[in-house]
């Protein structure tokens, strides 16, 4: 929770300087989008980086020539990505200190069928109807 919200303050300060910036209209409402799905993405219980990684990408080759971006956005972008590597180390070390999961038992072996139970009825004759 706590990278969390340090990532959505990132995450606005990417949103003010797309709102300041001097693109298109079309292409700050994208942007815009963009960020949302990163917000969104972010309050799923487990962050998929591919996700996060894309909009990044495509926000700084957005903004990339923009003067706003040059002066603040690299630098968020950069906290976004080492808050979200600092996060994966630390759950690679506890997955490791964890060690692998346990492996199930084997199921026991199927028993065999049962023979039919006899009623002591006399059996059927061939032929006969009833």
């Amino acid at each position: 929770n706590k990278t969390r919200g340090r990532i959505e303050q990132q995450i606005a300060k990417l949103r003010d300087i797309i709102v300041n910036s001097e693109l298109p209209e079309r292409q700050r409402k994208g942007l815009l989008d963009k960020l949302n799905d990163l917000s969104v993405e972010l309050s799923q219980p487990r962050v998929q980086y591919a996700k996060v990684m894309a909009v990044l990408a495509v926000v700084c080759a957005t903004l990339g020539g923009t003067t706003s971006f040059l002066a603040e956005a690299p630098s968020a972008v950069a906290t976004i990505t080492s808050l979200l590597g600092a996060d994966k180390i630390a759950e690679d070390a506890e997955t490791e200190r964890l060690g692998p999961p346990p492996t199930p038992k084997a199921l026991p072996p199927k028993p065999r069928a049962l023979p039919a139970p006899d009623f002591g009825l006399p059996p059927q004759q061939k032929g006969r109807r009833e």
